[in-house]
Formats: C-alpha cells, sequence, structure tokens
C-alpha cells in the first residue's frame, strides 16, 4: 500500500532513488491506502482498502467516484453503475413506470400478446341407459364459457319422446337414438347443436336454449333412457 504527492524535489543521490521508487509503487498499486491519498489531480484512480472500491479523482477534483467494488473473497468486481441501475429498476417496480425493461415486464408483454390458448377440460360422462334423467352433479362451471355435450347413440325408450339439455327440447322419432355435439354459451344459455337421429329422415335435434344450477348439468328424455352416454366438456 503506498501513495505519494507525486513530487520529486531535489535531494541527495539516494534520497531521490527512495522518492522515486515511492512514486512508482503508488503508480503500481494504484494508490491504494484506508485513507485518501493527502495530493489529489482530477481523474486520478484510489484503490480505497477499507472499503475494497475503486475510486477515481472527479474532473473539478473536489470530491471521489467509486467506479465500483471488489469481493476479494469471491475474485468478482461489481460496477457501482450496476447498483445504480438496480436500485432504480427497484424504484420503478413499484410504479406504473414502463422506462425500465425489467425480465418481469418483459415476460408481461410477451403474455399480453401471445394468443389465448383454449383450455378444455373433461367435466364428466352421463351413462345414460336408464331413468328419465341424468345430472352430472358437483361442478364448478364459473371459470367456464362454454360447456359441450357429446352425445353418443342416446337412445329412448318410449315413441313420440322428446330429448333435452337444460330447457332446451326437440321432438325425435320414435326409439331413434341421438349423436353428435351441442355447444351452450355460459353467459346467455344459447345453444348450437349439430347432432342427428339414427334413422334417415329423420330430423336434427335442435336446441334452443338452456338452463341449469351453476353446479350441475342435466339431459332429460320424456320417456326413459335405454342406452347411450354424454360427456360433457368444460372450455374457458
Amino acid at each position: 500500500m503506498a501513495t505519494h504527492d507525486y513530487v520529486i524535489d531535489n535531494q541527495s543521490a539516494s534520497a531521490f532513488r527512495s522518492d522515486l521508487n515511492g512514486a512508482l509503487q503508488a503508480i503500481l498499486t494504484q494508490n491504494s491506502n484506508a485513507t485518501a491519498p493527502a495530493t489529489t489531480a482530477a481523474n486520478m484512480i484510489w484503490y480505497d482498502t477499507a472499503n475494497n472500491q475503486i475510486k477515481k479523482r472527479n474532473e473539478a477534483n473536489s470530491a471521489w467516484i467509486v467506479l465500483g467494488t471488489i469481493n476479494e473473497g469471491a475474485g468478482t468486481f461489481t460496477p457501482s453503475g450496476e447498483r445504480a441501475l438496480a436500485t432504480l429498476v427497484q424504484a420503478e417496480e413499484g410504479t406504473n413506470n414502463t422506462a425500465v425493461m425489467t425480465p418481469l415486464r418483459v415476460a408481461q408483454a410477451i403474455d399480453a400478446l401471445a394468443p389465448t390458448y383454449v383450455d378444455t377440460v373433461l367435466l364428466g360422462t352421463l351413462t345414460t341407459t336408464s331413468g328419465s334423467t341424468q345430472t352430472l352433479s358437483s361442478l364448478t362451471l364459473t371459470p367456464y364459457k362454454f360447456l359441450i355435450f357429446v352425445l353418443n347413440n342416446v337412445g329412448r325408450s318410449s315413441a313420440g319422446g322428446s330429448c333435452a339439455i337444460g330447457a332446451a327440447l326437440a321432438t325425435v322419432n320414435p326409439l331413434a337414438t341421438v349423436s353428435g355435439m351441442a355447444w351452450v354459451e355460459l353467459s346467455t344459455g344459447l345453444i348450437t347443436s349439430a347432432t342427428g337421429l339414427s334413422t334417415a329422415g329423420d330430423t336434427r335435434f335442435g336446441a334452443t336454449g338452456y338452463s341449469t344450477a351453476s353446479t350441475s348439468v342435466s339431459i332429460t328424455t320424456s320417456g326413459t333412457f335405454n342406452a347411450g352416454s354424454v360427456r360433457i366438456y368444460g372450455i374457458k
């Protein structure tokens, strides 16, 4: 550790040599010392051994600027500007200011621009082989925008019967089975269906309305179910 006033006085040869070596040692060690050099000049470098900081004298030769900190144990150098940026980011994160694009804000921006993918969940399957009404209970329908009913050869035992999803009724031919899909928009109760009957010339199952509790859905026939099943999906 060495500092020097960087002035070589007129002196004897041995004193001159010692003075010069002291100046060169100060240069070699970046003026390293626990206290600031007594003699300073604009832009000179000082390694503050008390704080492990590299400092530069400002242009006005009135103060020291911290360039960074050295971790002697880890062998790392942290620029002071990095800490300043971290402080700025921390301050900005508490506001709605987007001047600093942090990794979190970049991810949020990407998510905002990304397409919304449809999440389809199988809520359950109704076995339509008995009874006049089959109900899927213990549901939470609030997360979903649509319900899809997939009818697989749903059969009825009575002639001239009808098949209903919620409050939607459609008359079907005697003993015909119903297959296909029906979509329900939960916010409006509107239904569209693409279902058909097994017998040639039969009319399609035309659902026109829907009503159900927020925790259950039902499918009903005026007779008795004797075949098939209905899968019910929720779409978010």
